[in-house]
């Protein structure tokens, strides 16, 4: 299995620290407002990330922060004349609730800012005594000149970004490039007691000091959107490592960048989309298959008429599992050859898996698997369990990426059929499919006796119940609508 690691800028054999055993970093919300599409994308691929590295027999362990101590916290919680935390429990329970419907799993540990400042201050502490930082009336700033391997992460020099660097009104720092690590406290803040007094943490220290004291001091893998390398996951290095001398993150993972019918998203531009908004137009699985549609360190443009296409296309590849499901029963052939093209299916599907998370390759390989059944559907000669294994692996495959797709209950069916089954004495305690044919075959019968006010009740039944009965190929199939 080999993984593109932002820091080296290359493909790498992945090989975990313990083995069997993977400790995976994501960076997680500022809940200051509603979660948006932009930050699905990046939630969605690593949920997927975690599952697929679970489904290959590794013990995962995912931690993500929650930052509710940060100056866009501070303004809208003070807008609304809120605590700042009573503001982040809020929107972050609603996203918890979006993350849940779109099936994103939640991470081990969901760790907030504000009940870890203890293990912030020793981190900080710590990188203090090791000489990488200093305190300044009340601050405490980490040193970026002392520390040689800045800008490796960014790929960016340091006379480079000396040039562009100023200190701004009101800060107290040695030099432009250093960064803060721990803040004096001004109005409206949430604040705690420190060594340098009253204050709170600067928004980069947090991930370092959460991610070492619940997954150690070199992780696996560490994971976030494109905007982030600079200079967010860039000071995480530089402040790790200052503190422990090792490194910090064997594989750093960073997804491309959400644009919305090719702009950048803004309210400003009244492109802003919330995953509520998405959420009332589209079902789960949809979302998520379009997301995975485009390989997570490309660009992707969050375009309605796409998603429509991809609406069109998961409700096929719903109706292919139904009629399966009917035809594995019903068909009593010999020919299993289409388990020939399931193994070459999960070859390609773990082929692309394997390929720094090639989703998109690995989508291509699940349709061709659908392309197949569909094609078994309208031959009878198709061995009937032969067509349940690969129903079973298809829905092994998609739920791999997160992609649920539940198959029908049979319950409101048959309650819907009740009353024709009572009227012609039909599946009396038998299961839906039992009924349905009975029904069907019940309604061929009615049509050659020329009974068509009986053959087109049944019909109407039929239709009423959602039962779906179509031609394939020269077959008639049924399946649960």
């Amino acid at each position: 299995m080999k993984i593109y690691d932002s820091y080296d800028g290359r493909i790498k054999e992945f090989v975990p620290v313990n083995e069997g055993k993977v400790h995976m970093y994501v960076c997680g919300l500022t809940p200051y407002d509603r979660m948006h599409v932009g930050h699905l994308r990046t939630y969605v691929f690593f949920d997927v990330v975690r599952r697929y590295l679970e489904h290959k027999g590794y013990e995962v362990f995912y931690v993500q922060n929650v930052t509710d101590v940060e100056d866009k916290v501070f303004k809208r919680a003070a807008e609304m004349k809120i605590h700042p935390l009573e503001l982040t429990k809020k929107n972050m329970d609603e996203a918890l609730r979006e993350m849940d419907a779109l099936n994103i799993r939640r991470p081990t540990l969901l760790e907030r800012v504000s009940e870890n400042v203890p293990v912030i201050i020793s981190l900080i502490k710590r990188i203090i005594a090791n000489g990488y930082a200093y305190e300044s009336s009340g601050d405490v700033y980490f040193s970026v000149m002392r520390f040689s391997g800045y800008g490796t992460l960014s790929k960016q020099k340091i006379d480079a970004l000396m040039s562009g660097a100023r200190v701004e009104p009101g800060e107290k720092k040695h030099n432009p490039l250093d960064f803060a690590l721990w803040k004096e406290s001004k109005e409206n803040e949430v604040v705690f007691d420190s060594p340098w007094g009253r204050g709170r943490p600067g928004w980069h220290i947090e991930c370092s000091a959460i991610s070492t004291k619940y997954l150690g001091e070199t992780i696996d893998i560490h994971g976030g959107g494109i905007d982030l390398i600079f200079p967010h996951h860039e000071n995480e290095v530089a402040q790790s490592e200052a503190a422990t001398g090792k490194r910090f993150v064997n594989y750093w993972m960073h997804t491309g960048f959400l644009t919305i019918n090719g702009e950048k998203m803004s309210k400003s531009l009244g492109n802003f989309i919330t995953v509520k908004d998405i959420l009332a137009r589209y079902e789960p699985n949809v979302i998520r298959w379009y997301l995975l549609t485009r390989h997570y360190r490309s660009p992707i443009d969050f375009n309605y008429d796409y998603l429509d296409e991809i609406k069109r296309h998961v409700e096929k590849v719903y109706n292919c599992i139904e009629f399966a499901r009917v035809a594995m029963k019903r068909y009593k052939g010999t020919d299993n050859s289409i388990e020939e093209a399931v193994e070459k299916t999960k070859v390609a599907f773990y082929n692309a898996m394997d390929d720094d998370f090639d989703t998109p390759a690995a989508l291509v390989a699940v349709n061709e698997l659908v392309h197949e059944l569909n094609k078994r559907l309208e031959d009878e000669r198709t061995n009937g369990d032969s067509i349940k294994m690969a129903v079973e692996e298809l829905l092994t495959l998609c739920g791999v990426m997160g992609i649920e797709m539940q198959l029908k209950k049979d319950d409101g069916y048959v309650k819907a059929l009740d009353d024709v089954c009572k009227k012609y004495s039909v599946g009396a305690g038998a299961d839906l499919y039992a009924i349905v044919e009975s029904l069907l075959s019940l309604r061929e019968r009615m049509r050659k006796e020329k009974k068509y006010g009986d053959a087109d009740a049944i019909r109407e039944a039929l239709k009423n119940a959602s039962i779906v009965v179509e031609d394939i190929g020269g077959i008639s199939l049924w399946r649960r609508g």
